[in-house]
C-alpha cells in the first residue's frame, strides 16, 4: 500500500529486485495499491513507470493519519488491503503481504514463505529503533504485544516446529494463497488484525518466528 511514498519507493524497489535475484526458483508478482496521495501523483507515476500494469488505485477520501490507533485510520487501511486480497489470483501459492515502507531482507522473506509448510501464515518480529513496533497487530489470547521485554508471555510457552501460534501478526506476513482469497479485513476497525482472526475463526494457523526481524523506519 502506497501513500505519498516517493520517500520509500526507491528502497521498496531495491529490495523487490533483490528479492527476486535471490531466489530465481519462485516467479514473483506483484500487487501494489496507490491511492489519496496529496504528492500530486508523483508516487502514482513513479510506481507506475517502474512497474507498469501492477499499480491499482484505491481511494478511500478520507483522512491522511500517522501511526495513531485510531478507528478511521484502520477502517481506511482495511479498505486498501481488501483491495490487495480482491487481487489474489488462483495461480498464486501465496502472498507475501508487506507494508511498503518496511525494511527487510530477502533471506527473511524466503525463510516466511517456507514455515507455510507447517503454518497458514507466518510473521516474523517488527522493530523499530530496538523496540518492538507492531504492538496493534500482534496478540495471543486477548493480549496485545508490548514494546519491550519480555513483549508477551507466549514466549514463556513451547515452540511448535520452530514457531509460537499466535490469534493475529501485523504488516509483514506470508500468507497462503488460498486463505488470502478467502478472507477480508471483518470488523473494519480492526484493520489486517481482523482479516488475522477470520483466518483464526476458521481453524487456519498464524506461526511466528522469533528469529527474524524486519524493521519499521523511525517515526
Amino acid at each position: 500500500m502506497f501513500q505519498n511514498s516517493m520517500g520509500y519507493i526507491d528502497r521498496y524497489i531495491t529490495q523487490y529486485y533483490s528479492l527476486c535475484a535471490a531466489a530465481p526458483q519462485h516467479t514473483f508478482d506483484l500487487i501494489l495499491m496507490e491511492g489519496d496521495s496529496t504528492d500530486n501523483e508523483a508516487t502514482w507515476n513513479r510506481l507506475n513507470q517502474i512497474f507498469p500494469g501492477k499499480v491499482f488505485k484505491r481511494v478511500h477520501g478520507g483522512k491522511i493519519f500517522g501511526s495513531l490507533d485510531d478507528v478511521q485510520r484502520w477502517s481506511q487501511i482495511s479498505f486498501v488491503v481488501d483491495g490487495v486480497l480482491e487481487r489474489v489470483r488462483p495461480d498464486h501459492d501465496a502472498l507475501v503481504y508487506v507494508e511498503a515502507d518496511l525494511m527487510w531482507e530477502p533471506s527473511t522473506i524466503l525463510k516466511l514463505i517456507g514455515h507455510l509448510d507447517k503454518v497458514d501464515a507466518a510473521v516474523p518480529m517488527i522493530w523499530m529503533r530496538g523496540i518492538f513496533y507492531d504492538t496493534f497487530g500482534y496478540r495471543k489470547d486477548g493480549v496485545r504485544f508490548g514494546n519491550n521485554p519480555p513483549y508477551h508471555s507466549v514466549f514463556s510457552k513451547p515452540v511448535v516446529d520452530g514457531l509460537y501460534h499466535l490469534d493475529s501478526g501485523g504488516g509483514c506476513a506470508a500468507i497462503r494463497g488460498d486463505v488470502a482469497r478467502k478472507y477480508r479485513c471483518i470488523p473494519t476497525s480492526l484493520a489486517i488484525v481482523g482479516f488475522y482472526f477470520e483466518m483464526r475463526k476458521n481453524g487456519h494457523t498464524i506461526g511466528l518466528d522469533k528469529s527474524l526481524s524486519v524493521h519499521h523506519p523511525p517515526v
